[in-house]
């Protein structure tokens, strides 16, 4: 639902299960975090520039290492992320 890259060397994606493309258009960053509020959301955290082919609407597999800060929607440690065709 979202890419953020901060300026630590370390970028978030913004993973939504069960949303579409057309669910998240037009939204502003505050929606779309109620959205991945009210829908198991969660932000995921990776080094910049290693997965280049993900951009907002890509359908992903998320394979993350177990570690996670409480926050709401939670952050959460990344070991692998697989685009995939929907």
């Amino acid at each position: 639902m979202d890419i953020k890259e901060n300026q630590n060397g370390r970028s978030q994606i913004l993973v939504v299960p069960n949303i579409s493309k057309e669910d998240i258009s037009n939204k502003e960053e505050e929606e779309l975090i109620k959205i991945a509020q009210e829908n198991d959301g969660a932000y995921y955290g990776y080094e910049t520039g290693k997965y280049k082919e993900l951009e907002v609407g890509t359908y992903v597999i998320v394979y993350w290492n177990g570690n996670q800060l409480d926050s709401d929607p939670p952050q959460r440690g990344i070991e692998r992320v697989d685009a995939v065709s929907k």
